[in-house]
């Protein structure tokens, strides 16, 4: 299991993602409380910043993929 940092959690327009060094190309999914995936992005660094403007307000899962591992944590935004 891929362990990870996200701050600030609840965040209202952008959310920091420190991932463990040998994980920068990783992709990062946003889903809804309905499983649907609301956003995506490939990152390549250990410290990456997201905006999350365009997530409307509620709880989410955030998922870290990196080639063999997987990374979970709930998320909430304002």
């Amino acid at each position: 299991r891929l362990k990870f940092e996200m701050y600030p959690n609840p965040a209202s327009d952008k959310v920091r993602i420190q991932l463990p060094s040998g994980a920068e190309n990783a992709t990062v999914e946003f889903y809804d409380s309905l499983g649907r995936l609301a956003l995506s992005k490939k990152v390549t660094r250990i410290n990456n910043k997201m905006d999350v403007n365009a997530l409307s307000k509620g709880i989410y899962i955030l998922k870290v993929f990196t080639a063999d591992q997987i990374g979970s944590q709930k998320f909430i935004k304002n």
